[in-house]
């Protein structure tokens, strides 16, 4: 079970090294823009960097490219300890706290210059490691060092992350807290096994140490785009709408072409090179339909709403749609009254403008995109009043 275990954790290494890197590449625009996501993306970087230095195949090649594999096992060392500092970095952001920035920065620099010194003083050797049996390498002084930082910082980002995931109202910043936070536990757990291995010879964890490893680079990698997730999955709403909405948009602004900003275009194309910023698109669509049923509003006869509603009553169809149903039949004959060229009623309906009024924008969306399904209804075509 446990030599399961660490196969399938030493699989990971290479798929959460590649996830690591995917996050800090797509993510860098970002951390070039806000000084606060830029401790948070260092972090991942350097773990990221430090993580594919103790790949298999990168080691070989460093080995023999720098002819000094304590060299390559030093450096990789020395990243983790700057990514432990961003770490503690990061989580001064939220707090404030210049104290804490200037620590981890400090803390950073001393853990550096005590590992280089440790690495002078040792004995001969090849490679860094603590063996399940033997002595730790280059010493356990060094090593104790070194977890002992990656301790203090995950410690702090734990409870950090876990505290203002707790507080704050942000869906997106809540799951990033939380992923970034329980990866860290498992950086935690790693170096805390590693600190039982190196002080009292406790080797039982060794089997589920590169999952824990490799799980934390998965996690920190979804944290860092947790962000780039959810603006992906509201532009894909946000598509959706606008593609629902231009059937409705397009026959309305050719009834009433002056509400419109620009000409209709292809579906197609009005999706894929918006003529307006793409964060507007849906806004604009919403604006101009609201602003054509209520020109259309002119046009209604009186008799067309109680007309529209028994057609919808003898359709059917579910009761939560049948405003919609009965707007889209009522709308229809509107527009047909208007490209006809017949003249506004003396007596104008208040019917539309009654109907349209909302609580907020997602709720008129939500309405709108009812009332576009509802008019390219069989049922909706066939009203002849």
């Amino acid at each position: 079970m446990s030599a399961d275990i660490a196969d399938f954790g030493r699989g990971l290494a290479y798929p959460s090294v590649a996830c690591l890197w995917m996050a800090v590449l797509t993510r860098l625009p970002s951390a070039v823009r806000s000084p606060k996501q830029r401790g948070l993306w260092l972090a991942v970087a350097t773990a990221a960097a430090a993580m594919t230095l103790n790949l298999p195949d990168v080691v070989a090649l460093a080995v023999r490219g720098s002819g000094s594999a304590h060299f390559i096992a030093l450096t990789r060392n020395l990243i983790g300890v700057v990514s432990a500092g961003a770490v503690l970095y990061f989580v001064g952001a939220p707090t404030s706290s210049s104290r804490l920035k200037i620590g981890s920065c400090i803390t950073v620099g001393m853990t550096m210059a005590a590992l280089v010194t440790l690495e002078i003083l040792a004995p001969p050797h090849r490679e860094h490691g603590v063996p399940a049996v033997g002595d730790a390498t280059p010493s356990v002084a060094y090593w104790v060092t070194l977890i002992s930082a990656h301790l203090l910082a995950n410690t702090v980002c734990f409870l950090v992350c876990w505290h203002y995931s707790r507080r704050t109202e942000s869906r997106s910043l809540a799951a990033s807290l939380r992923l970034f936070g329980l990866g860290t536990a498992l950086a935690g757990l790693f170096w805390l096994a590693y600190l039982l291995q190196v002080t009292v010879s406790s080797t039982w964890a060794l089997p589920y140490l590169p999952l824990l490893m490799n799980l934390h680079g998965l996690l920190r990698a979804a944290a860092i785009l947790v962000p780039t997730f959810f603006t992906l999955r509201r532009l894909v709403a946000e598509v959706a709408v606008a593609w629902h909405l231009w059937p409705l948009w397009r026959d309305l602004v050719r009834a009433v072409p002056h509400v419109a900003l620009t000409k209709p275009r292809a579906r197609l194309v009005e999706l894929l090179w918006p003529p307006v910023p793409r964060e507007l698109l849906v806004y604009r669509k919403v604006i101009e339909i609201r602003d054509a049923i209520l020109i259309l509003n002119e046009y209604i006869e009186p008799e067309v709403p109680n007309l529209a509603r028994s057609h919808v009553a003898v359709a059917g169809g579910p009761a939560s749609g049948r405003e919609a149903a009965v707007l889209a039949c009522v709308i229809m004959e509107a527009c047909r009254f208007k490209v006809a060229g017949r003249p506004q009623q003396q007596q104008q309906s208040s019917y539309s403008t009654s109907v349209l009024e909302s609580g907020d924008l997602e709720d008129e969306k939500r309405f709108l995109v009812a009332l576009a399904h509802a008019y390219g209804s069989a049922s909706t075509r066939t009203f002849k009043p």
